[in-house]
């Protein structure tokens, strides 16, 4: 870090905002001549009184110090894409120490195609460190994550990154996320299965012996197809009104 750094950063927050050092000191609550002695280098701040300036700006004390360049209130094209970087470096660490998540168990598949390979796998990152820090983990003293558990974790990170590949399909219809969102609604609460697809053929020759599992996965099979029928009357009903 340049020794003249804060003094820069300081002077430009301060012309940014509109203000002078009168009324900077007025405003912060620190002494007129102390501000213009950081401003010209004369005095290095405290860490509180640092703090003080990077709560006052809305920025952080790594702006103020000269490490980074992006001003939290500001807005830049590449701010997103680099803090996201920036971060995911620290996730991977967090995830490492805390849960012992290797990199190699985020089960990262980036398309070759892809413009920027490396804004996707660090966003993969960033959201598989949002999925684990959201869950309430029933044991407090477990600070691990079995195979099963990080399957599902890299299973939703996978379905949340293909659902923004939808976004860019010119045909896709918003009805059809929607039924999948009350499907999973009804996996939640207990009355749906996500099951491979039921053939009555299969059900009627009894080759699933349990009573119980016949019984859910009939109800499966009506519940899809209710949803498709469902679907198939509203569009028919467009139809007839066209």
């Amino acid at each position: 870090m340049e020794e003249n750094k804060f003094c820069e950063k300081l002077k430009e927050l301060r012309n940014y905002h509109g203000l002078s050092q009168k009324e900077l000191s007025e405003l912060i609550g620190i002494p007129y001549n102390s501000i213009i002695k950081y401003e010209t280098g004369d005095r290095r701040p405290n860490f509180n009184t640092l703090k003080r300036f990077a709560e006052f700006y809305n920025t952080s004390i790594d702006y103020m110090m000269g490490f980074t360049d992006y001003l939290l209130d500001k807005c830049s094209e590449n701010f997103i894409s680099e803090l996201i970087e920036s971060n995911a470096k620290k996730v991977l660490h967090n995830l490492s120490h805390v849960y012992s998540i290797d990199s190699s168990d985020l089960n990262i598949n980036a398309d070759k195609k892809l413009k920027n390979k490396e804004l996707y796998v660090n966003s993969y990152i960033m959201f598989f460190g949002i999925l684990v820090n959201l869950i309430d983990l029933e044991d407090d003293s477990k600070n691990y994550f079995s195979k099963e558990d990080l399957m599902k974790l890299n299973l939703i990170c996978k379905i949340l990154f293909q659902l923004l590949e939808i976004l860019k399909l010119e045909s896709f219809d918003i009805d059809e996320l929607s039924s999948l969102s009350l499907l999973i609604d009804e996996c939640i609460k207990g009355g749906f299965s996500f099951k491979s697809r039921v053939d009555l053929d299969t059900l009627d020759t009894k080759q699933i012996k349990s009573k119980e599992e016949r019984i859910k996965l009939l109800e499966t099979y009506i519940n899809i197809n209710n949803t498709n029928n469902q679907k198939a009357l509203r569009l028919l009903k467009e139809l007839v009104e066209e």
